[in-house]
C-alpha cells in the first residue's frame, strides 16, 4: 500500500510542477502582451472613415475601423467613436511642426482646454482620462 502512494506521488510531482509553472507564467505573459500593445494615433483619414460610418448609422463598423487602424482595444475604440459622435473629438489635423507638448501647452495657455485634450487624443490615441492626465502633467 505504501509503495502505491510513493508511485502516485512520483507521477503527480511533474504534473504539479508543470501546472504551477503555467499558472505563474500565463498572467505574466498576458501582462507583457498588453503592455506591448501601444495604439497608433488616429489619422485624419481614419477619423473621416469613422465619421462617415457614424453618419450612416453604422457605429459598430466605425469602431472596427478605428481598431484596425490604431490597435486600440474594443473599449478604447468605442469610447473614441462615441466621442466623435458627440462632437468631443474634432478631426485630427495633419501632422504639425513642433512637439505635441508645445502645441498642447499653447492651446491650454490660450484657454482652450477642450481643444488641447482633443489634440492629445487625436495624435496619441489616448482615452480622454489619459489625455487629462497628460495635460495636467505638463508644466
Amino acid at each position: 500500500m505504501n509503495s502505491l502512494w510513493i508511485v502516485a506521488a512520483m507521477l503527480a510531482a511533474p504534473l504539479v510542477l508543470v501546472l504551477s509553472l503555467l499558472l505563474v507564467a500565463a498572467p505574466a505573459g498576458m501582462a507583457m502582451a498588453k503592455a506591448s500593445r501601444t495604439p497608433r494615433p488616429v489619422t485624419p483619414e481614419t477619423w473621416d472613415e469613422a465619421k462617415r460610418l457614424i453618419d450612416k448609422g453604422e457605429p459598430i463598423r466605425a469602431v472596427k475601423v478605428v481598431r484596425q487602424h490604431t490597435g486600440m482595444s474594443l473599449r478604447e475604440a468605442k469610447e473614441y467613436v462615441d466621442a466623435v459622435k458627440d462632437g468631443r473629438v474634432p478631426r485630427p489635423p495633419a501632422p504639425a511642426d513642433g512637439p505635441l507638448s508645445d502645441r498642447v501647452r499653447a492651446l491650454r495657455d490660450s484657454g482652450d482646454r477642450d481643444s488641447a485634450l482633443a489634440l492629445v487624443q487625436a495624435e496619441t490615441g489616448m482615452t480622454r482620462e489619459e489625455a487629462v492626465r497628460f495635460l495636467d502633467a505638463l508644466d
